[in-house]
């Protein structure tokens, strides 16, 4: 039931980014799309880091800090890729 309930809210916001990425720019638009799922992410990774660090699971811990360097550095990738971008203008 809740996986349906993410899906169908993943579904609203891809749409809703969808229908401004066309108002405002594609690549704009996607680096704000990749953002919110980053985002997303490093809340639920956040969220399993102080579990398992309450439980004392050293390697869950380890693991979690991981994930969040190697998000965060694919983040950076696409994010300085997207900024990079400029309109050309072929005559």
């Amino acid at each position: 039931m809740f996986i349906n309930l993410t899906f169908i809210v993943l579904a609203i916001l891809t749409l809703f980014f969808v229908y401004s990425g066309y108002q405002r720019g594609m690549a704009r638009q996607l680096t704000s799309f990749v953002a919110l799922m980053v985002s997303l992410c490093v809340v639920a990774l956040c969220i399993m880091l102080f579990s398992s660090y309450d439980r004392g699971e050293t390697t869950n811990v380890i693991y979690t800090v991981v994930l969040l360097v190697v998000l965060g550095s694919i983040y950076g990738i696409v994010r300085s890729c997207m900024k990079n971008t400029k309109p050309t203008i072929i005559l």
